[in-house]
Formats: structure tokens, sequence, C-alpha cells
């Protein structure tokens, strides 16, 4: 979703659900054992403990995309043969991603030394997760045959903008060098997803934690610039 996305029109998303038409048909007429669905943390309100077996209820129009996915994918499975699998993934991040995004702009000018700048007092919060993360949940669902349905891929734990702002100037030897603007307000306090299901029937959970990812992609930075 980009900052000047309509508010209003879903037919922007129109797209989306037309690839995964087009895939599960594919899939069926193909005899595709497995379709993993990538879904989204967009789908929940902005609460805490978020469960699989809630009702969708987005606060974004990119929200309502996906959930309409994840609808019609529950649909479908009662119809056809392939297993489906829809990972609500949170807030993902890693390195390389676009430029504009919170994430990527704190690690560009903690790497080259500028200030970190933050809106009110840094207090909204997100449910980050690492991509090598994903990666591995999406393999686990690869490899085992068995488990199908609706999956919370996530931390569990959420940081303040705050939190992750002095991680970052920590990771790269910037620290104090955050500017504060407090004349604009804190964003929301995000969703927090329970992770316990994809614990319980895959025994898979987190193995990056903040500190941890964000030394990852300081790594990789430095790398490139050998």
């Amino acid at each position: 979703m980009q900052r000047d996305t309509h508010p209003l029109k879903i037919s922007f998303y129109d797209g989306n659900l037309r690839i995964v038409e087009n895939i599960i048909l594919a899939c069926e007429a193909n005899n595709v054992g497995t379709f993993i669905n990538t879904s989204s943390i967009s789908v929940y309100p902005l609460e805490q403990n978020l469960t699989e077996s809630q009702s969708a209820a987005p606060w974004t129009i990119y929200g309502v995309s996906k959930a309409h996915i994840d609808i019609y994918l529950e649909y479908l499975q009662n119809k056809i043969n392939t297993r489906i699998v829809s990972l609500r993934l949170a807030r993902l991040f890693g390195y390389g991603e676009r430029s504009g995004l919170m994430f990527t702009d704190f690690i560009n000018k903690a790497a080259t030394g500028e200030p970190l700048t933050i809106n009110g007092e840094g207090k909204s919060t997100i449910e980050y997760i690492y991509i090598n993360d994903a990666i591995d949940a999406i393999n686990q669902f690869v490899e085992k045959k068995d488990n199908q349905g609706i999956f919370n891929v996530g931390t569990g734990v959420s940081y303040s903008v705050r939190t992750i702002a002095e991680v970052v100037n920590q990771v790269f030897g910037n620290e104090g060098n955050i500017q504060f603007f407090p004349d604009k307000p804190d964003g929301v306090y995000g969703s927090v997803m329970d992770v316990s299901k994809i614990k319980n029937e895959l025994n898979w959970v987190s193995k990056w934690d903040l500190v941890k990812s964000v030394k990852d992609i300081r790594n990789k930075i430095e790398d490139e610039r050998k």
C-alpha cells in the first residue's frame, strides 16, 4: 500500500484477486499438491493477541484486499483438491527494501551517521518479521503436507518506533542520533498476533529477533561495500 493509495477504492487491488484466481485454476488443472498464499497482519484490527479464528477487521484498504483473498481461499478449499495455506505475515523487513519505508530510512541514515527522525515520541508500535524467518516458515509448509488453513507468522512481539530507532543506531554505531518532531502526531499502536498455532502444529518459532536481524542487514551492507 502506497501513501497515495485511495482509501476507498478496492479496485486498486483487483489484480491481486485475479492473480490468485489464475494460480488456483492452474493448481487444480495440474494436480498441484499445495498452494501457499502470503496474507498479512493487515487483515486484523489494531488489537493484541490476534488469533486466526477471529473475524477479519482491516483498517486499511490493503488489509481489505488481503482479507477478501483469505475468504476466497477458505471458500475454495472445500471445492478443490489442492491444499491451501494462507500465511498472515507480520510486517516484513530485510536487506534491500525499497526506499521510503521507515525501516529502510532508519538503516540508510544510521549507516551514514545521520540523525534518525521520529514523529512525536515514537510510541507507535509495529510487529515486524525478518525476511529470513518468513522464508523459513514458508519452507516448513512446503515440506510438511498435513497442515492447511490460515496461520499467523510473526514474532508475537511489537516494538515501538523509538525502540527500533535505538536498536538500529546501536548496531550501526550511531547511538543517540535521533531527532524527534513533537509537533507531529505519533502513529498507531499496531496489531500483535498470537503465534501459538504455528508453534503447536509445526513447532515453528521466530529465530531472528530485532538486534540479530539488524546486525544481519549491517553485515550485508558491509559485504556489498567490499
